[in-house]
């Protein structure tokens, strides 16, 4: 079977079963998928055995599309269900890794806003000592001028 003869039998289990707008969708999204597969450095052939038989496919999408669900999702590219399933996988792994527990982000807050406190204080401890003569002697400076 090629990706046409594919294409061609999922269309004709379709037409007619669920609207034209569902046929067009699910005929882009596995065009693009077996594209992409071969893309990828699989053969056609290779791709077309993993999908199984388009009449199994079409049989899961009109099932799902006449079940009458009102809240249907808006129609994902191939692409765009890669990109969210990769969010959703890199989510987790942070979720799963980072476990930080509600009041944890407060205290870590406080904890850099004193860190930062202590060096600042530390850097001026360092410089007061040569910019309070440095200040001293321009006020004195100023002093003077505004005498003459």
């Amino acid at each position: 079977m090629t990706k046409s003869e594919f294409l061609e039998a999922l269309e004709m289990k379709l037409s007619g079963e669920v609207s034209q707008r569902v046929v067009n969708q699910n005929l882009s999204y596995y065009s693009e998928y077996i594209d992409n597969a071969v893309h990828q450095g699989k053969s056609e052939k290779e791709v077309l055995e993993e999908l199984g038989s388009p009449f199994l496919i079409a049989r899961t999408i009109i099932e799902v599309n006449g079940s009458g669900s009102s809240g249907e999702k808006p129609f994902q590219s191939y692409e765009e269900k890669q990109r969210e399933e990769n969010s959703r996988d890199n989510r987790s792994f942070y979720k799963a890794h980072w476990n930080i527990r509600p009041g944890a982000a407060v205290a870590v807050a406080v904890i850099v806003l004193a860190l930062i406190l202590v060096l600042a204080f530390t850097v001026l401890r360092i410089l007061l000592p040569i910019l309070l003569p440095v200040i001293l002697i321009l006020f004195v400076i100023s002093l003077f001028k505004n005498r003459k």
